[in-house]
């Protein structure tokens, strides 16, 4: 299943900065996002992906156990997109968590099925 599915790395910043291009790629792909504080290691990073890739693929109404399924099947695709060891810090030098409703720094993905897939 994982197979048909691909994820490009795009952009890394809040949304309110997000570049026209990028905000454009929208309009091709499902662009998904992961929020990163300096302290996040990449095992978090690449959970937090998969589980909006499922999201995003599956839909929210899919039972827990099959999300978790689906989640696994796709360890592939977040290691190459979300690069390095598990305890690396996936960006050290990322902005600290906003305070009150501020926006989280972020590193954006586009979510695009491949050709020839179903």
């Amino acid at each position: 299943m994982h197979k048909q599915i691909a994820v490009t790395p795009l952009w890394r910043g809040v949304p309110s900065n997000m570049p026209a291009d990028v905000l454009a790629r929208g309009q091709q792909a499902a662009l998904i996002s992961v929020s990163i504080a300096p302290c996040d290691r990449v095992w978090s990073a690449r959970e937090r992906l998969a589980d909006e890739l499922v999201r995003v693929c599956y839909g929210r109404d899919i039972p827990e156990h099959n999300r978790t399924a689906l989640a696994c099947m796709m360890h592939i695709l977040v290691e190459q997109a979300v690069p390095g060891l598990p305890g690396q810090h996936v960006q050290r030098n990322a902005p600290p968590p906003p305070q009150g409703d501020g926006e989280w720094y972020r590193h954006w993905f586009a979510v695009t099925r491949r050709e020839g897939s179903v």
